[in-house]
C-alpha cells in the first residue's frame, strides 16, 4: 500500500504545474489610427455609409480589442427619394470573444424637406475583430418619429470597415 501511494504521488505531482509568466511570453501592443468607414445597413431598406474616425486598437496578452469613434452619413438606396442620415457614434469589440457594441444617433431626413428629420438612437450588438464588423441595431425614435418611419426600418443589420490611413504606433 505504501509503494502504491508513492507511485500516485509522484504521478500527481508530475502532472502539476502553474502557469508560467505570460509578460515574457506576449505584450501589449497600442495602436492609434485615423481612417474611413464604409458601412452597409438595412434588410428592407438598405443605407450605404462613408465616414471619418478614428480608431484604437491594442493586444493585453493575446486578446485583440478594438475601439472607435466616427462622423458620418447614410444614404439611402433608392432612385425616387434621397434620404440621407448624418450620424455619430462609437463601438468597441473584441476581448476574449469577438463580441462587438456600438451606440449611435442619426438624424434622417429627406432632402427635399430635411427640417422635418427624425432623430433616431440606434444601439448595435454583433461580433467584430480588428477593422471589420458586423451588428444588428434597433433604431428607437427621438423625436419626429412619423414623417420618418416611411424609410427608416426598426430593425437593422450592418456590416462595417474600417479603412486606416494615418497610423500611430506607441
Amino acid at each position: 500500500m505504501k509503494s502504491i501511494t508513492t507511485i500516485y504521488l509522484i504521478t500527481i505531482s508530475g502532472l502539476c504545474f502553474s502557469q508560467t509568466d505570460t509578460a515574457i511570453l506576449f505584450h501589449s501592443k497600442y495602436e492609434k489610427s485615423y481612417g474611413l468607414y464604409f458601412q452597409y445597413n438595412g434588410i428592407t431598406k438598405p443605407y450605404l455609409e462613408f465616414g471619418i474616425g478614428k480608431s484604437t486598437d491594442f493586444f493585453n496578452g493575446h486578446h485583440p480589442f478594438t475601439t472607435g469613434s466616427f462622423i458620418s452619413s447614410e444614404a439611402k438606396i433608392d432612385f425616387r427619394r434621397t434620404v440621407l442620415g448624418p450620424k455619430i457614434g462609437v463601438w468597441a469589440s473584441g476581448g476574449v470573444a469577438p463580441i462587438s457594441m456600438g451606440l449611435n444617433l442619426i438624424y434622417y431626413g429627406d432632402i427635399a424637406n430635411f427640417k422635418n428629420g427624425g432623430l433616431r438612437f440606434r444601439p448595435e450588438f454583433g461580433i467584430g475583430i480588428f477593422n471589420f464588423r458586423a451588428s444588428a441595431g434597433v433604431n428607437i425614435p427621438i423625436f419626429n418619429y412619423k414623417p420618418t418611419k416611411e424609410f427608416v426600418s426598426l430593425f437593422t443589420v450592418g456590416v462595417m470597415y474600417y479603412v486606416p490611413i494615418i497610423i500611430k504606433k506607441e
